[in-house]
């Protein structure tokens, strides 16, 4: 009996060993998986940060050229209001009753809009 006591403890701690060993192996697994998870992690964070950055410049350089074409319609527009301005305004002088008449033609059709409430 007592050959198969000692056999049983010998049995025993051999279980205790591999289980300690397991439990080694599974602790070192766990921090193999942890130090891939955060170089991932920081690998997509460069990566989202890159491509923030990217879409943010490529918004800048889209509204700097809005701009710019902005301006552009502003002064072609300026331009040509001024033109028509200036030949109006000479029309007007070579045709100084022509003018009158739209004038007040123009104001009697504004007029009987306006008390026109029928």
């Amino acid at each position: 009996m007592a050959t198969q006591d000692k056999q049983e403890t010998d049995k025993i701690e051999a279980l205790e060993t591999e289980i300690k060993s397991l439990k080694d192996n599974l602790s070192e697994i766990t921090t193999l998986i942890k130090e891939i998870g955060e170089g991932e992690s920081k690998r997509l964070s460069r990566k989202a940060s890159k491509a923030l950055n990217q879409a943010s410049t490529k918004a800048e350089n889209l509204l700097e050229d809005f701009e710019e074409e902005g301006e552009d319609i502003y002064h072609y527009l300026k331009e040509k209001l001024a033109t028509a301005s200036s030949q109006a305004e000479r029309k007007a002088k070579d045709n100084p009753l022509i003018t009158v008449g739209l004038v007040a033609g123009i104001s009697l059709v504004v007029g009987y809009l306006f008390n026109n409430k029928r």
